[in-house]
This record gives C-alpha cells, structure tokens and sequence, in this order.
C-alpha cells in the first residue's frame, strides 16, 4: 500500500501545483490587482513548451491554412527614406508650387496626415475590403506647410483631407492604445476604433484580449486637456460629482481639482449655452443626455478588419465565459477560445519574413507603390494596380527606431515589429483556427493517467527497465502533443503531465524502492546468509521476484542424520558421572567437569553438523534447520536449479567422504589421547575423553513440496518446505543406516537425466513400505566409499559431472 500512498501524494501535489500555476500566469494581465501575479511556477516552463510548438508549427506552416485575402503596408526605413530626402515632395506631395514642395521636403515623423490620407484613398479605389491603422492619431496637429489640400469641395487641412478620406472610404478603422484614442475629428469619420494594446507575458508576446473597455471622454472635457492640465485617467466620481485631478500649470502651488456637477442620472449639469458647469452646483437640472465619459468596447485590430471581411457581427457577439462565438450570413460562425483572464492565444503562425517572402499568400505593399498609384491615379485618371483588391489591409510601421516602431518578443523571434500580431489574428479568424487549450479537469485528467502509467511501470519492472520505459513515455507524449498543436491546434500541456505525471511519480517510487529493497534485502540476506551459500544469497537479492511466500516448486530434499551421537553422549555422561563419585573434588569442581564434558559434546556434533552444513552450502543447498543431531536441506528453492537432484546427491556424496576424512584425523587423536591418560591414571588425573567416531545415514528424495517462510516477523522466520515427498525423505533417512545414502526411484529417475554415469553406479534396494505410506517404494543406494573426495566446482552445479566409481 505504500507504493500507492506515495503515487496518490505525488500526483496530487503535481495536479494542485499545475492548477495553481495554470490559474496564476493566466491572470498576469489581469485587470484586477489582486488577481495579477507575477509567479507562475511550473507554468512559465510550459509557456516556452508552447513557444517551442508554435516556432515549429510557423517552420512547417502549410501556406494552404493561410488566408489569401490578408495584404501588409509597412512603413519601412526605405519609405522613411523617400519623405525625408525629397522624393516623396518631388513625386508624390499634393503641392500646387515649387514653394509648397520644398516645405515638404525633410519631414519627420508623425507625417502630415495628407500622406495617410493618400494612402487610405488609393486603397479604396484599390477596392480594399478593410483598412486597418496601426498608427495613433491621438490629436489633431498643425503641420509645417501652411498650403492645404485642393478638393472638390475647395481647400482643407490635412487633418481633414484624412478625415474626409476615411469618411469616403467607410472602412478604415484607427487604432486605440489603452485610453489613447484618436481625435474626436478622426474619430467621427472612420468605420470604427480598434485595439491594439498587447502586453508581453515575461518579455514575450503571446496573447492578447480580444476587447477593451476604452472610456471616451466628452468633447468638451477632452478639448480642455491641455488647456486646463487635466488628468482625465485619474478622474472619479463621488456621489453627484465628477472631480477630475489637474497638473502643476505654475509653480507657485498645486492646482485645485475640476469638479463638474452630475444629475441624478450621471449626465453632466450643462449651462443654458450648452457649455459644462464648473464649480459648484448652480442648482438648474441641465440637458439630461451629456455624459462625461461612456465606456466603449472596443474590438482587437486584427479580429475588426478579419470580421469585416467575413460580415461577422461583433455587436451582437455571445461573450461567455470561456469562448467568444461570432455569428455572420449564412450560418457562418467562429469561435475564440479564452482563458481565464479573458485572453485568447496568438495563432503565430506568420513571421515577419514570411510577409516579405514571395511565396506567401500575404500581399506585402510598400508605400512608393501606394503614392505612385494613387498619383497616378489623381493626374492622368489611370487605374495603375489593383493589388489590394478585395483583401484587409494591415498598416504599420517597421521602420528602424523606438518612436516610429513597435518592436517585441514573440514565440517565433526573440525581435521583431509586434505588427504582425494582427496579421496572425486576423488570419486565425479569417481560417477559423485558434490555439484551443484543453482544460484544467482534464489537464489534470491527463497528469492522473501518466501517474499511474509511470507508478506501475516502475514498481512492477526493474529499476533501468522502468527508467527506459519512462523516457520512452515521455519522448511519446511529447510527440503526441506536439502533433496535435500542428495538426489542430490543440494545445495539450507538456511541462507538468511530464514533470509531475511520470518523472516525479518515478523518481520518487525508486528513492521508496531502493529504500524498500535495501532493507528487504538486510533482512534476505539476515535469513539466508547461515543456510545457503555466499553466491545463493547474491542471486537472492539480485532476484526480481522472490517465492518466498508460499509456492509449489519441484525440489529435492535431504536429510542427514549422524549415527553414533546419542551413544556417544550417554556413554559420555556415564564416565563422567563414574569419575566424579571416584574423586575428591569439590561441588564446584564437579559442575565445572560436567561443563567441560557437555562443551566437548556440543562442539563434537557441532564438528559433524558444520561439515554437513558446509558442504550443503559448496553445492548451492538451502539449509532448512538442525534437528537435534540431524542436518535438513534442500535443492530448487528459493533460487530454482534444474540439477537439484544431481547437486543433492553429490553433497551427499562429500558429506559422507568429508565426515570419513574426519574420523581419520580423530582415529589418530585418539592414539594420542590413550597414551596420555595412560599417564593421567597413575597420576590420579580425569582421564581425556576419546573423541567419537561417527557415521552418518543418508535419505534423499525429489518431488512437488510446499515452501515458503513459515513463523512471524515479530518472532522467529524459518524458510523450509513441507508435504509427502519431505516426509518420504525423512523415512527413507531413517531406513539408511549408517555410512549409506539412500534414495527414492524419482530421484533415481532425475539422476538418469542428468547424470546417466552416476545413475548406472547406484544400486537397486528391496522396496520398502515407509510409516506412513500404503505402497512399497523402490529405493536405490549410492556408493560413495571408493570414489576420491571431488571439489565442487561451478560445472558441477550446471551440468553432468564425472560418475562415481564402484
């Protein structure tokens, strides 16, 4: 259960972090301050992910999701060239002498606006669908050449050559920059205001409103600006009162706020001459329909002339809270997804040499040709070009310099003229494609599913196993929602379903899983350290999976049991206990000769056990437990061993050998001994006690058994096996007699197997009916007293080993 506590803390920390980081970058641009942010955690990481896409989705941009309608008016540095050294003037100027032409020789920026108005003239003949400025005309100016413009209707300025060009044209919509709106002049002649205020989101530009609240001020309360030094974005209302905040205008003091009296329904009190009251109330109720200011939305640049072009009714748009749906003839609609600030992602799809590159579907003018057509047009009545036929005309500068040129970061180049973010939206709208984000249920949806994707893979597989089919997981994911952002659009979030959904849930499962194994381990190697040997327990641990709980596995079992012991030891006692009726020695002394006595016999049985248990372990056994003077093993488990047989027989084989080369060495102890207690008795000495000579009885048999550990964790665990072919081995143990290994017709048959040379050496036995058992069993003796003792060697655990000779 851990496991699963530790994936569900994981992921649900991944899935709360990802919401809140979602929720906080939306809303930095959030009007509202206490929803703005600037930490946005995880989210700026996902930020570049999409930047990532979108910079791959503009490089393999298919020209046929393109819109073939869209054409560009750049003022560069080369149209800035041609009005300031004369070209313009000598060309294209509407001067009516050689006096008036060399006035407009060396014009700065902001140009006349007779220029511009040339400009939306020629596009209209041109047949242009919409004109959209991305140029601020924020009042009206006095221009350096004093000469005005020649119309049907007589002479203008140039403020109103633009005016009534635009008015003419009934298309051209001017841009509003925060609460920098057009003059009131402008204002009333162009189709409509447009937005162009965009703030980047960390020094890149990538998502915009899709409208602004822009307050419009009152003609007579804007026209006093300057006059009055007012600060119209610091104004409020209180109660029936408008107090607008003034400027500094002398030196000598600061200057008391304009208050300009409201009746009850918010209008301004308006004297009889239709000027406003300043001051106190003077008590008149006034016109009731002169309002200070109204609230205007005021519609993205590049969604206003895309619209235009599509007649789709922006009016009368369903605004809800997710998404924007405009409706236009015939059914025709388009929805524009939105966060949770109200924004709606850039489709950049468009850099700004795509514009200039010939294989765009995207008309890119220059201003040369503009003024060449339309003077052209004007002189000689000729029609010289119809580029921007049918097509929303996009104009801006991207001349070099701060005050001529909005220059910024986009996903798709770290600088470039922020321009062309209307030409992007505008083509989302006109091709109905928007970046469209899946939402946070089920972004969080997607974090869950790889969580527990990762969780299972790692703690089911091993560890480089798990690792690589992470990476793998990722690598795929990524691809998957890098595919569906270049096929549709489709925003599907990188950074924390890969982060938080498969690398956290991973990392953390292997720190839990190296933690888990190294103290699983500690306690393998604490239980099987004693009874198996070094490379067993090697092989344990490195195992991926244990059968240590319970499992039905083909072994053979062993035991041993050593003859002679329980002789020895009451044979033992007796002298002992003669001896000490015999002496003189006092209580102490006895209880410390019978001390040393059952030392001796412990290390006696300690000697023949430890041999038997070595040998075990050289052959790769599992030492199950001791049994008072018996020794129980077993071949197959927990490590499986096809030779199981074969290794248990060849232990068996070095165990009798191994306990006959050590009654050798103690037959020759015993001479020393008898000679000195021939020498201990004349001098009244306890004699030394002979060391025993034991022999040992051998039963082997192979089948299915039980096996697993049996006890508690609190207490003791013992790993060991049960059932009927344990039982027969055991009896087959106790028929063996001494010195003789004894085993059962199955292990015969796995003999034969293995090892055919050795199998031929044993010999058949009568059958025997066990306690216990209704039928006979064949039995057959292995001889072992001939053979030369042999070393286990590791080919000896894998394959057939020389036979033993008779």
């Amino acid at each position: 259960m851990v496991p699963l506590y530790i994936t569900v803390a994981v992921v649900l920390f991944a899935v709360v972090l990802h919401i809140l980081s979602r929720n906080l970058a939306e809303n930095t641009q959030s009007e509202d301050p206490k929803k703005r942010t600037d930490s946005v955690l995880m989210e700026q990481v996902e930020w570049l992910t999409y930047d990532a896409r979108a910079k791959l989705g503009a490089a393999l941009n298919d020209q046929h999701a393109v819109a073939n309608n869209i054409a560009t008016l750049f003022f560069d540095d080369t149209a800035f060239e041609q009005i300031n050294d004369g070209t313009y003037s000598i060309n294209y100027a509407p001067a009516t002498n050689q006096a008036a032409a060399d006035q407009l020789v060396g014009l700065i920026w902001p140009w006349p606006r007779f220029i511009h108005g040339q400009v939306v003239r020629e596009l209209a003949a041109q047949g242009a669908t919409a004109i959209g400025m991305d140029v601020v005309f924020p009042e009206l100016r006095k221009d350096t050449c004093e000469i005005g413009i020649e119309t049907d209707a007589g002479p203008v300025s140039y403020d109103e050559f633009f005016a009534r060009e635009m008015k003419k044209a009934g298309n051209v919509y001017l841009a509003v920059d925060s609460n920098t709106v057009p003059a009131l002049l402008f204002q009333t002649n162009a189709a409509g205001l447009a937005s162009i205020s965009s703030r980047a989101d960390y020094a890149v530009l990538r998502r915009v409103k899709p409208f602004n609240e822009v307050r419009l001020w009152h003609p007579l309360l804007r026209n006093n600006v300057k006059s009055l030094g007012l600060v119209l974005d610091d104004a409020r209302i209180e109660g029936r009162r408008l107090i607008i905040q003034r400027k500094l205008l002398e030196e000598d003091g600061p200057v008391d706020p304009l208050i300009v009296p409201l009746n009850p329904n918010g209008s301004m009190k308006m004297a009889a001459d239709g000027q406003i009251n300043f001051g106190d109330d003077p008590g008149e109720k006034g016109v009731m329909n002169q309002f200070p200011f109204v609230d205007e939305r005021v519609w993205n640049l590049g969604l206003v002339v895309a619209a235009k072009a599509l007649e789709l009714d922006l009016t009368h748009s369903e605004i809800r809270e997710n998404k924007i749906i405009l409706h236009g003839p015939k059914g025709l609609t388009r929805v524009i997804p939105l966060d949770s600030a109200g924004f709606f992602y850039i489709d950049w799809s468009l850099r700004f040499s795509d514009l200039k590159s010939k294989q765009s579907p995207v008309y890119f003018g220059y201003l040369s040709e503009v003024l060449r057509a339309d003077y052209g047009r004007t002189h000689g009545g000729i029609n010289l070009a119809d580029a921007f036929q049918g097509k929303i005309v996009l104009i801006g500068s991207v001349a070099t310099g701060n005050n001529v040129s909005d220059v910024g970061s986009t996903p798709l180049e770290s600088t470039t003229p922020l321009v062309t973010k209307h030409v992007n939206i505008a083509n989302s709208l006109l091709t109905g494609r928007f970046v469209r984000r899946t939402s946070v249920p089920v972004e969080a949806l997607i974090i869950v599913a790889l969580g527990l994707l990762s969780a299972f893979l790692t703690w089911r597989t091993r560890v480089l196993v798990a690792a690589i089919g992470v990476a793998g997981l990722c690598l795929s994911y990524i691809v998957f929602a890098t595919g569906m952002y270049l096929q549709y659009r489709s925003w599907i979030p990188i950074a924390m379903p890969v982060t938080g959904g498969l690398i956290l849930p991973h990392f953390s499962l292997v720190t839990y899983r190296v933690m888990f194994e190294q103290k699983e381990q500690r306690r393998v190697r604490g239980i099987f350290s004693r009874i198996v040997s070094p490379d067993v327990v090697q092989e344990l641990l490195s195992a991926e999976k244990l059968a240590l709980g319970g499992a039905r596995r083909k072994i053979t079992v062993f035991f041993a049991d050593v003859r002679g012991f329980t002789e020895f030891t009451d044979s033992t006692q007796e002298s002992a206990e003669d001896f000490v009726k015999k002496s003189t020695m006092t209580e102490d002394e006895k209880q410390g000769y019978f001390d040393r006595i059952a030392a001796e016999q412990l290390a006696t049985v300690n000697l023949y056990l430890g041999t038997i248990a070595d040998t075990i372990k050289t052959h790769r056994g599992t030492l199950d437990k001791y049994m008072g003077d018996c020794v129980m093993a077993f071949w197959g488990a927990p490590t499986p061993n096809e030779l199981h047989a074969l290794c248990c027989v060849r232990a068996a084989v070095d165990s009798q050998r191994a306990l006959y080369a050590l009654n050798q060495q103690r037959f020759a102890e015993n001479e020393k001994r008898k000679q000195e207690n021939a020498a201990a008795a004349t001098e009244g000495k306890p004699p030394i006690p002979m060391l025993p000579l034991l022999s040992l009885g051998t039963g082997i048999n192979s089948g299915y058994a039980t096996i697993g550990l049996m006890g508690s964790d609190a207490t003791i665990l013992n790993y060991t096996v049960f059932g009927r072919e344990v039982n027969l081995a055991s009896r087959l143990e106790g028929a063996s007699g001494r010195g003789r290994i004894i085993i059962s017709e199955a292990t015969f048959v796995e003999l034969q197997r293995d090892d055919p040379a050795l199998a031929t050496t044993c010999v058949a036995q009568a059958p025997i009916t066990p306690k216990g058992f209704r039928q006979a069993i064949r039995i057959y003796e292995v001889p072992w007293k001939l053979a030369p003792p042999q070393e286990a060697t590791p080919d000896t655990l894998k394959v057939a080993a020389q036979p033993v000779a008779t």
